[in-house]
């Protein structure tokens, strides 16, 4: 129901390890492939300025990257306005964005759509 910025996602490594340095060399093989494909995708989307990454695991002990596009300027998608709060400096977690039901499954639709999931498979 929140977005720090459009397009924000987590990725999170496949196995659930708790520490970073406990993931699998397959798995850091995997994550140049798998972070250019959220690149290119949240660019050709959203058209972001800027993308931050951050492995924080506070809440969530499990290994996982939040992944946040960053933007100069307010964003519109499915009729509602998408600020970047944090912009220029660090993103503001604590001031999202706030939306209803149908806009997070139109995002959430149009970035798996876009997403070359099939060839994340082949990379293995």
């Amino acid at each position: 129901e929140e977005q720090v910025t459009i397009g924000s996602l987590v990725l999170i490594e496949k196995s659930f390890k708790k520490k970073l340095s406990d993931i699998s060399i397959e798995s850091y093989k995997q994550l140049q492939f798998i972070v250019k494909n959220i690149e290119q995708t949240l660019k050709k989307i959203f058209k972001y300025e800027k993308i931050n990454y951050l492995i924080l695991m506070m809440v969530d002990k499990e290994v996982h990257i939040h992944v946040i596009p960053r933007y100069k300027k307010k964003k519109v998608f499915n009729n509602t306005s998408f600020y970047d709060l944090g912009w220029p400096k660090i993103p503001n977690f604590s001031k999202t964005n706030k939306i209803n039901t149908l806009t997070r499954k139109k995002i959430i639709s149009l970035i798996k759509s876009n997403l070359k999931t099939n060839d994340i498979h082949r990379k293995k």
